[in-house]
C-alpha cells in the first residue's frame, strides 16, 4: 500500500510539473498560435498539392524551389503528409488549418516518451523532472515550438518526436518501432539520420535474441526511407540527390550570397557555424534615438554552451562504454555536415536550432551524465537556460 501510495505522488508531480512546462509553452506562443494559418506553411501547402494528385503548387510563399516552370518545395515531404487528412477534412482550405496544433499535440507525446526513457533508464524522479524541463524549456525547442507555425520549425518539432520515438523503441528492443521512428525523423530533417549509430548500438544491446532478424528489418525499414525520399526527389527534380535548395531565389542575405558563390556545402562555412554553435554569447543589439532606446536579439542565435551550458554534463556518462561512444560518435556525425551548410540555421533566437537534430541523442548522455553530478549543479545549470530563455522571450 505505501508503495502504491508512493507512486501515486510521483505520477502526480511528474503530471504538475508536465503541466507548468507546457503551461510555459502555450503562453509564450498563444499569440503565434491564435494567428496561425495553414496558407502560410509550406508543409500545409504542400499536403494540399498531394491531396490534389500533384508535387507543385501554386507560388505564394517565399523558399519556394522554382524548376522548370513549376514551383516547388524544397523540404522532406513526412510533414506534408500529416497534414494530407487535414486538408481533406477542411476541404482544402488550408488556411483554417492552424499548423501549431499539430505541434502541441507532437509535444505533448515527446513530454510522454521522454517520461518513459527516464525509467528505462533509472533517474530518480527529482533528475526526470530536471532532465524533462531542461530539454523543453531549456533549449531550441523552445524556440521551435513558439514558431511550429512556419516551416523550418514545424520540421523540428516533428522530426525531434520521431528521434524520441525511435529511441525509446531502440531501449525495449524494437528494431521495427526504431527503424520506424528514424526513418520518418529523416524524411522530416535529414541529416537526422546519423542518429542511426546511437540508435543501433542501443538497440542491438536491448535485443534478447534474435538478433539477425531485427537487425535486417531495422536496416531494410531505413532503407525504404531513404529510397522514399530519392524517389520524391526525382520526381521533383529530376535526379535523386537533388534536394531543390539551390533552386531557392536568391536574397540579399549573406548566407543566400555565399551559397550561390560556393554551393550549399563547403568546409568555407565551418569555421562560421562552429563558432556559432558552440562559443558565440547571448547578444542583444541596442539602437539609440533621439528621446529612447530600441533592442533587438541577435538573429544569428546563441550558442549551445552558452545557451544550454547543462549540455556538458554528458561529459559525465560512464555507464555503458558501446552506447556512450556510439552517441558521441552520431553527434558528430549530425555535425560535420551541419557545420559545412551555408547557414547556421537563421533566423533563430538563443538557440543553434539545428541542433535538435542530434539533442535527443546527447540527452541520453546527459540522463546517464545526471547519474553522477550533484543535482545542485543540475538545477543551477539547467535553471540558468530556462531562465535566460525566458529573458529572451520577453526581450523579443
Amino acid at each position: 500500500m505505501k508503495k502504491s501510495l508512493i507512486s501515486f505522488k510521483n505520477y502526480l508531480i511528474t503530471f504538475l510539473v508536465s503541466a507548468w512546462i507546457l503551461t510555459i509553452l502555450l503562453r509564450s506562443s498563444y499569440a503565434h498560435w491564435k494567428d496561425s494559418i495553414g496558407g502560410l506553411n509550406l508543409h500545409v501547402v504542400q499536403a494540399k498539392a498531394f491531396l490534389e494528385g500533384r508535387l507543385d503548387f501554386v507560388c505564394t510563399l517565399s523558399d519556394n524551389a522554382y524548376f522548370r516552370g513549376k514551383c516547388f518545395s524544397p523540404y522532406p515531404p513526412l510533414p506534408a503528409l500529416f497534414y494530407v487528412p487535414l486538408v481533406w477534412i477542411v476541404n482544402g482550405e488550408i488556411n483554417r488549418i492552424n499548423p501549431m496544433t499539430v505541434g502541441i499535440l507532437l509535444t505533448i507525446a515527446s513530454m510522454y516518451l521522454v517520461g518513459c526513457l527516464a525509467k528505462r533508464f533509472f533517474l530518480s524522479l527529482e533528475q526526470f523532472l530536471w532532465w524533462l524541463t531542461a530539454f523543453f524549456l531549456g533549449t531550441g525547442y523552445f524556440f521551435a515550438f513558439k514558431y511550429s507555425t512556419g516551416v523550418w520549425t514545424t520540421a523540428h518539432v516533428f522530426s525531434v518526436f520521431f528521434l524520441w520515438l525511435s529511441i525509446y523503441a531502440a531501449s525495449k528492443g524494437s528494431a521495427i518501432g526504431a527503424a520506424t521512428g528514424l526513418a520518418c525523423s529523416f524524411l522530416c530533417r535529414q541529416m537526422t539520420i546519423f542518429n542511426y549509430f546511437f540508435i543501433g548500438i542501443l538497440l542491438w544491446e536491448n535485443l534478447p535474441n534474435r538478433r539477425g532478424r531485427s537487425l535486417f528489418f531495422f536496416h531494410l525499414i531505413i532503407a525504404v526511407g531513404v529510397i522514399v525520399y530519392l524517389i520524391f526527389n526525382y520526381l521533383r527534380f529530376e535526379s535523386i540527390w537533388e534536394t531543390g535548395y539551390r533552386f531557392v531565389p536568391p536574397s540579399t542575405s549573406f548566407f543566400h550570397k555565399m551559397a550561390l558563390e560556393k554551393g550549399n556545402f563547403d568546409w568555407i562555412y565551418f569555421g562560421y557555424n562552429f563558432y556559432y554553435m558552440f562559443f558565440h554569447g547571448f547578444q542583444i543589439f541596442f539602437h539609440t534615438e533621439e528621446y529612447w532606446h530600441s533592442y533587438q536579439l541577435d538573429w544569428n542565435g546563441t550558442s549551445l554552451l552558452a545557451a544550454s551550458p547543462f549540455v556538458v554534463i554528458a561529459l559525465w556518462a560512464n555507464q555503458n562504454v558501446k552506447l556512450i561512444m556510439a552517441a558521441w560518435l552520431s553527434i558528430v556525425a549530425v555535425l560535420i555536415p551541419l557545420l559545412c551548410f551555408a547557414n547556421n540555421g537563421w533566423m533563430q533566437i538563443n538557440t543553434q536550432r539545428f541542433s535538435l537534430d542530434f539533442l535527443p541523442t546527447l540527452f541520453c548522455l546527459i540522463a546517464w551524465g545526471m547519474q553522477n553530478t550533484e543535482i545542485k549543479w543540475v538545477r543551477l545549470l539547467v535553471g540558468y537556460s530556462v531562465g535566460l530563455n525566458i529573458l529572451a522571450l520577453w526581450i523579443l
